[in-house]
């Protein structure tokens, strides 16, 4: 009998990259990861600028729907109403009026604060005066937007003093605080918060003073929702931001929209 040729045992063994593909393929993936991570974050950047449009105009709508029940006025969140206490700024309210439009109308505290300035959203400004264990011995709020239809502040001298566009005709009233005011000097009740303090949009710790500031370096934030009494809401672009109002009491604050 003839000898059988020996037959090889069958191998299951693939062929593995190596280091220089491995090294290819892992440079094309960094690659691709540098040219989409740009656009990605745009993207999200975007997103929050229209977030924060969309809260601005709930923001009207809960204004408009408070001013329906309440003879066209607008609520004065400047004002306390147990005490008649007063506000300085149009970003400060108080726990009253948190509360009321929480109970009354769904609104949280995220819809008081652009979702491009987190930092400001933060429970220092928030629960303002608090003891730092219950947060219902806050004695303010502070929100990251401007509110311009509270009467008892922002239609008083030391705001008509501020305007600083002289070509703007300062009326009797300088905004609306209720339904029927039509000729105002600003057609304006809500609009995202751009203040410089001091001379600064952005201090320390949480005072990051402006919304859609992406630049720490940048004269002006990339842009402001402007919110008319009409329910509208108007993107201005940073070349259309200007400097609004100089309110000198009790310190510096510079209004942009």
């Amino acid at each position: 009998m003839k000898d059988q040729p020996v037959q090889s045992a069958p191998t299951n063994r693939v062929r593995g990259f190596t280091l220089i593909e491995l090294l290819v393929v892992v440079s094309i993936i960094a690659l691709l990861i540098a040219i989409l991570l740009p656009s990605l974050r745009q993207a999200r950047l975007r997103a929050k600028e229209v977030t924060c449009g969309v809260n601005i105009r709930m923001m009207i709508v809960t204004t408009q729907t408070y001013a329906n029940s309440f003879q066209g006025k607008f609520p004065d969140l400047a004002r306390k109403p147990q005490t008649n206490s007063v506000q300085a700024y149009p970003y400060w309210t108080w726990p009253y009026w948190t509360n009321y439009f929480r109970d009354e109308y769904g609104v949280e505290r995220d819809l008081w604060f652009s979702p491009t300035n987190k930092i400001w959203n933060d429970d220092a400004l928030w629960f303002w005066g608090w003891n730092g264990a219950d947060p219902d011995t806050a004695t303010s709020k502070v929100f990251g937007l401007f509110y311009f239809g509270s009467d008892s502040l922002v239609n008083k001298k030391a705001f008509k003093a501020g305007v600083v566009d002289p070509s703007v005709t300062v009326r009797s009233a300088l905004f609306p605080t209720q339904q029927s005011d039509t000729k105002t000097t600003f057609n304006v009740l809500w609009t995202d918060l751009n203040r410089k303090y001091a001379g600064q949009f952005i201090g320390a710790g949480n005072r990051w003073g402006s919304n859609h500031m992406y630049d720490a370096d940048a004269d002006l934030p990339s842009g402001s929702h402007v919110g008319y009494v009409d329910g509208s809401v108007i993107w201005h672009t940073r070349d259309e931001v200007q400097h609004r109002i100089s309110y000198p009491v009790p310190s510096s604050a510079d209004l942009y929209w």
